[in-house]
């Protein structure tokens, strides 16, 4: 876990309420595992105190280039907005655990929703070049809260579901599971319904599944304890961990939904 000041390469809006934000962190970049976040600082004040979860959409170790994609929501995210290029901002990370890859892993299906979409790049990234067989379904409200749907294509095949039907099939992501296919892991963040039917979907077909969960989070580390969630243990009993310190990555047979 480092604290970085990062430079500020990019930052603009490229979806109804989404932004990017392109940042120039190289001891970040050089650690920072597919499916890792960090604390990034929403203003150069006290106010707001507390620093924003943000997930990794992208990470170069080679040029020290990280990439965020980050949706606005309320004031500590709309301050980031006003960020320019050459400006500095405040890294803490990378934060939390990295999704798995199993060494017997030939095939695998990556399950999007909403503003968890992004945050799955880098995991596609790291499957196509570890020669795993990529399949890709991403959910939004509409075709044009779809993120990064070019870049997913370059790591496997994609397939689209919009609520409204303006981008490939109209309903939920969940509606088009294909249960078909044998796949040896299925890699999910989105909201957290859509997560809770990956995995019983996941288990109807006897697949092991991954999720990523997001919560509000004071400190990003584990002293907080402000993103406890309940997880079941192999002998059945449910306990307490932290999200951001004991995650955000589970396989989706531990949470208790």
């Amino acid at each position: 876990m480092l604290l970085e000041k990062a430079v500020v390469l990019s930052n603009k809006q490229i979806r109804p309420d989404y932004w990017q934000l392109g940042l120039y962190a190289p001891q970040i970049a050089a650690q920072a595992q597919p499916g890792q976040f960090m604390m990034v600082t929403a203003a150069d004040s006290f106010d707001p105190f507390l620093k924003r979860p943000m997930g990794i959409n992208i990470i170069d170790p080679k040029s020290g280039f990280i990439r965020i994609i980050y949706l606005v929501l309320g004031r500590g995210t709309k301050l980031l907005t006003n960020l320019r290029e050459n400006m500095e901002i405040d890294l803490l990370g990378p934060l939390g655990n990295c999704w798995k890859i199993e060494k017997d892993c030939r095939r695998a299906l990556i399950m999007g929703g909403g503003s968890g979409v992004a945050t799955l790049l880098p995991l596609a990234r790291e499957l196509f070049y570890r020669r795993v067989q990529v399949d890709v379904i991403l959910g939004a409200r509409s075709k044009d809260y779809l993120s990064c749907a070019d870049e997913f294509a370059g790591y496997g095949s994609v397939i689209y579901a919009t609520i409204d039907g303006s981008a490939g099939y109209k309903g939920l992501a969940t509606d088009i599971f294909p249960g078909d296919i044998r796949y040896d892991m299925v890699y999910a963040c989105g909201p957290m319904k859509m997560m809770e039917n990956v995995v019983h979907l996941s288990r109807e077909h006897h697949i092991r599944c991954q999720v990523s969960l997001e919560e509000n989070m004071g400190c990003g580390y584990g002293v907080c304890m402000g993103c406890i969630c309940s997880v079941r243990q192999a002998d059945g009993q449910i306990v307490y961990k932290r999200i951001c310190k004991d995650g955000p990555v589970f396989y989706g047979e531990e949470v208790f939904w």
